[in-house]
C-alpha cells in the first residue's frame, strides 16, 4: 500500500510541477519497493507464479524506479542551480550512467536478478538514442548498456546453472 501510495503522490506532484516534493515521494517508493524486493528475493522455493507474477513484476519495477530517482534527483539539482561543482553538464551526466550502472550490478548481483539489470540496459539504449547528437554521452550509455547486457547474460547462466547464491 505504501508502495502504491507514494506512486500516486509523485505522479501528482510531479504533473503539478512540484519537482522536490515528488523526488521526496519518489524516495518513499523507492525504498517501499527496496524492501518488497528483499522479501521476494528470499523467497527460498518460489512457485513458478510467484517467480512469474511476484517476482519478476517487483524486479523490472524497482530498477525502473531506480532508474527514475536517479533522472529526479538530476532534475531536481537542475532546478535549483546546482553547478556540479563546475564539471560540465555533460561530464555529471557521463558519471551519473557510471554510477547507475554500479547500482545495477551491486543490487543485482546478490540474487542474480537479471531482469533488473536488464531495465538498466533498456534505459541506456534509451539515453543513447536520445543522445545521440552528444557523442559522448551516446557512447558512454551505448558501451555500458553492451557491458550490463553481457553482465545480465552472465548472471542469468549463473542463476540457471545452479550457481544462485542467497536468491535461490
Amino acid at each position: 500500500m505504501i508502495s502504491c501510495a507514494a506512486n500516486m503522490t509523485w505522479l501528482l506532484l510531479w504533473h503539478y510541477l512540484h519537482i522536490e516534493l515528488s523526488l521526496a515521494a519518489m524516495l518513499v517508493l523507492l525504498v517501499s519497493l527496496i524492501v518488497i524486493y528483499r522479501k521476494t528475493a528470499g523467497l527460498a522455493n518460489p512457485t513458478p507464479g510467484q517467480g512469474w507474477l511476484v517476482k519478476l513484476p517487483f524486479s523490472i519495477y524497482l530498477g525502473w524506479i531506480s532508474v527514475a530517482t536517479i533522472v529526479n534527483v538530476s532534475i531536481v539539482l537542475k532546478k535549483n542551480g546546482w553547478d556540479g561543482f563546475g564539471m560540465s553538464d555533460t561530464a555529471w551526466a557521463v558519471i551519473m550512467l557510471c554510477v547507475g550502472a554500479l547500482l545495477a550490478v551491486l543490487a543485482s548481483y546478490a540474487y542474480r536478478n537479471w531482469a533488473y539489470s536488464l531495465v538498466f540496459v533498456w534505459a541506456y539504449i534509451a539515453i543513447a538514442v536520445e543522445q545521440r547528437d552528444s557523442s559522448r554521452l551516446y557512447m558512454t550509455a551505448l558501451i555500458l548498456a553492451g557491458l550490463l547486457l553481457v553482465y545480465t547474460v552472465w548472471i542469468a547462466y549463473l542463476k540457471l546453472s545452479g550457481r544462485r547464491g542467497r536468491g535461490k
